[in-house]
């Protein structure tokens, strides 16, 4: 169905794998398209409980934009269109209601460490690296990588990796909060799925629930925020699968969870 994707759906869990090795899986504005076909599917698909995102091969996650394509936008209006096509796009992943899981099996420059940046959970190959290279270029970033990283790690260590261009290694990434595991490149998607089954095992409707009280509480007051946690836990309190749950315990079985 995809020219720059591969998509797949197994025990609930979706594997979303940017499929361009021939340019290190670098994003095209074609495959910015099919991304977000994939999510339109994801977005009706009740079944699918957690996505998992990585690139094809074990040389890149995403290398960043396709520069071949890209140094065609020239003007001030191409940079604007550009950059709020794949904003919005990821903004849409980040945004997603199911927790989004990035396996980033290889370097991870510029956009591509955007669009890590923009998954609920990383987990990183011990070979993988990571950096916001578009300083380099006389750019900066475009696509929500910068807000993302301040939010993540703090305004001063993001400047300097904004203003630096400097690449991390996994293990640094992973000491400076922008990776949450490092495993082996043999052991990462088996990790990746590892954690999206424990989350896929659990009611989707108490998941989703959970992603957006985490998601919504950033714009809130801290009280503001508590009190939108005990809204959401009184829906998930009175719903089908919490009551399936108790059953469940009562009987010693495992629960058939619904998402209502």
């Amino acid at each position: 169905m995809y020219k720059n994707l591969i998509f797949s759906v197994e025990n609930n869990i979706a594997i979303l794998t940017i499929n361009r090795p021939e340019v290190r899986n670098a994003i095209s504005l074609g495959t910015v398209e099919e991304i977000n076909a994939v999510l339109d599917s994801i977005e009706k698909d009740q079944s699918i409980r957690v996505l998992i995102v990585t690139g094809s091969g074990d040389r890149a996650f995403v290398s960043g934009g396709d520069l071949k394509e890209f140094e065609q936008l020239v003007t001030i209006e191409d940079g604007r269109r550009m950059s709020f096509l794949i904003k919005n796009t990821l903004n849409r992943l980040e945004n997603l209601e199911i927790p989004v899981i990035a396996a980033i099996n290889g370097v991870a420059y510029g956009g591509g460490s955007e669009v890590a940046l923009a998954c609920d959970y990383r987990i990183a190959a011990d070979s993988a690296k990571l950096g916001l290279l578009q300083v380099k270029l006389a750019i900066m970033t475009s696509w929500g990588g910068g807000p993302r990283l301040a939010r993540l790690i703090g305004r001063s260590k993001a400047l300097a990796l904004l203003t630096t261009g400097d690449i991390l290694k996994a293990e640094q990434a992973l000491e400076m909060g922008i990776v949450d595991q490092v495993v082996e490149p043999a052991e990462l998607l088996d990790a990746a799925k590892d954690l999206a089954g424990r989350m896929a095992a659990n009611s989707p409707l108490a998941v989703r629930y959970a992603k957006l009280l985490l998601n919504d509480q950033r714009e809130m007051s801290f009280q503001g925020a508590l009190n939108y946690e005990s809204e959401l836990f009184s829906v998930v309190w009175a719903s089908e699968d919490h009551t399936e749950a108790v059953n469940a315990l009562k009987e010693k079985r495992k629960p058939n969870f619904k998402g209502r």
